[in-house]
């Protein structure tokens, strides 16, 4: 099907020879300050001139839009970029028409109401303000859309932010957010403004230290290396360790480091950087990953209190094991049970605690040998209940194990390691037959260990204080799990290390709103009636009136609402 070339199209050349027809819209960028083109491909000419349209100039056709101006061109899936030409056109048309006296609009408000006013009581907007004065609102305002529109493309930004009131107060094209991420934030800006709201959480709270990976198959990252994730899948990624206030809830900063470095690597960077924050003294919770001879000196060495979960396998944390079960296991103590003395009913748990004397030696920037004693805590502790939970699990792995061994069916290899642990090979009566049978000592031996848990500390406060802070420390988890499925970052879609860091930073500015949402919901048990994003839809909706950029009054706010706004500790909006 042929026909002459539509009114107000441009013929193009490509490499190839062939010649393709556009639709060829002019416009001035208000971001770049220069006069920009926007084309849209409807068809090609063939060898003998005649025109060759494309589905979509045939769509239009049929709909009788062809022969309309460009910026009523309606395009299912094609109308972006137009509409962001529409937009910065009608914009500097506005600005340039002195006959306009007055721009009466009506804005969806109300999550960034709630946005505004966590912003405004964390200080995050005053410190970004500071640390990021030519670019803050910008920042704010993507992380805005990241927590009210948490699964929605970055590239669609600008439709959200047509109808919704937000710091920037205008739409950021698509360059101009990828201008943002790759040229605007500095490493500096980012230091400075962790620096500034440790500063805010430092005081009489524990900071809890975890790490975990975000995936990325990009091979222009440096950061990418493979190693293994929480589900010991081995893939290309990047760790990043977040710190995070236990008693707030609110993470105070992150480091994005190489995929395959261990959690052990990871802590002695971050001691280094709180040393650049000039923080005397901050408190971490730490599991297991991070117990060594190495991580202890360090934080002892930098004057850093600890709760640090041990490792049982080392051989003077076995002895306090060995030392505490005389005391706690009923079985093994004499008729007068003295493990009753040492149970805590609202913990759950019996304890057991110990003073232990850890010598430090290390060799100063003179190369003086310097020796010092400190006196740390050893509180060993017994959940019954886990215990037994515990034990039927493995009598159940160790039962299965052994059907599959007389089966002669495949093992996988912990399970042929299981197997030499916890079965004997014994030669049989008949010639070149073998028996297998449990071993009964090992299995009864790893039985007694289960519901023992042991946490070394260089404070001097209670076991119950101990433990509570300790078990505490799921709430870094839980800001993982925001910071990779709320936010989308379980798989990176950039390709550069700056690109990656800038876009985790905004990232991480949105998880400083989403755990404080998350904390409020979870304290007012909102949880049971409605999720997340059914709260910030229901605050959503609450309109603003504005002429000339004033705000003049808000939409009805109902009682719901209200309850939800107070539940939050905001104020609603009047």
């Amino acid at each position: 099907m042929t026909k002459s070339l539509p009114p107000h199209s441009n013929l193009f050349l490509s490499k190839n020879g062939a010649t393709h027809v556009y639709w060829d819209y002019p416009f001035w960028d208000t971001q770049k300050k220069y006069g920009n083109h926007l084309r849209l491909y409807i068809g090609k000419v063939d060898i003998g001139g005649n025109f060759i349209p494309n589905r979509y100039y045939l769509s239009l056709e049929a709909r009788g839009e062809v022969d309309k101006p460009p910026e009523f061109v309606d395009k299912a899936g094609r109308e972006k970029s137009i509409n962001e030409m529409i937009f910065l056109a009608s914009q500097k048309s506005a600005a340039n028409d002195v006959s306009v006296k007055t721009n009466i609009e009506e804005l969806y408000y109300g999550g960034s109401h709630l946005l505004n006013e966590i912003s405004m009581s964390l200080g995050v907007e005053h410190d970004l303000s500071q640390c990021f004065p030519d670019c803050y609102k910008e920042i704010l305002s993507i992380a805005y859309y990241n927590v009210l529109q948490p699964h929605s493309a970055p590239d669609l930004f600008w439709r959200w932010a047509y109808d919704h009131q937000h710091p920037c107060g205008t739409v950021l094209t698509s360059q101009s957010i990828s201008n943002l991420i790759n040229y605007q934030i500095t490493e500096q800006q980012k230091q400075d403004f962790f620096k500034t709201q440790i500063q805010r959480r430092k005081e009489n709270e524990y900071l809890g230290c975890d790490i975990s990976t975000v995936s990325s198959y990009s091979e222009l990252i440096k950061s990418v290396r493979y190693g293994r994730n929480k589900d010991h899948e081995k893939l290309p990624q990047i760790n990043l360790a977040l710190v995070v206030g236990e008693v707030t809830r609110i993470p105070a900063c992150y480091r994005m480091l190489p995929g395959n470095i261990s959690d052990v690597t990871t802590l002695r960077k971050i001691i280094l950087d709180m040393d650049y924050f000039n923080i005397e003294e901050l408190r971490f919770v730490l599991d297991r990953g991070f117990y060594s001879a190495d991580n202890i000196k360090n934080l002892l060495q930098h004057n850093h209190l600890f709760i640090l979960g041990a490792r049982r396998r080392v051989g003077y944390i076995e002895n306090y094991i060995e030392k505490a079960k005389k005391i706690l296991s009923s079985n093994r103590t004499s008729a007068f049970n003295t493990s009753a003395f040492n149970y805590d009913k609202e913990l759950k748990v019996y304890f057991k605690s110990y003073d232990m004397r850890y010598t430090d030696e290390h060799f100063d920037n003179n190369n003086h040998l310097n020796i010092k004693e400190h006196l740390l805590k050893v509180h060993v502790y017994l959940n019954k209940d886990r215990a037994e939970d515990e034990r039927h699990k493995f009598h159940a792995k160790i039962n299965d194990l052994e059907i599959k061994i007389k089966d002669k069916a495949r093992l996988t290899d912990d399970e042929e390691s299981l197997k030499n642990k916890y079965f004997i090979e014994t030669q049989s009566s008949k010639r070149y037959s073998n028996t297998i049978k449990k071993n009964r000592s090992a299995i009864m031996a790893k039985a007694d260990d289960f519901g023992y848990s042991v946490l070394l500390t260089n404070e001097n406060i209670p076991f119950h204080d101990i433990l509570s802070n300790y078990r505490q420390k799921d709430v870094v988890e839980k800001a993982f799990d925001n910071f990779k499925d709320r936010l989308g970052l379980k798989r990176t879609e950039v390709h550069s290390d700056r690109a990656l860091d800038n876009k985790i930073f905004i990232s991480f500015i949105s998880l400083i709103y989403i755990s404080a949402i998350d904390k409020e919901m979870k304290s007012h048990k909102l949880y049971k009636n409605m999720t997340m994003d059914n709260l910030l839809a229901n605050l959503d909706v609450i309109k603003i009136c504005c002429s000339d950029g004033e705000n003049h009054y808000f939409s009805e706010v109902t009682k719901k609402q209200r309850e939800l706004y107070i539940a939050l500790g905001v104020n609603p909006p009047t």
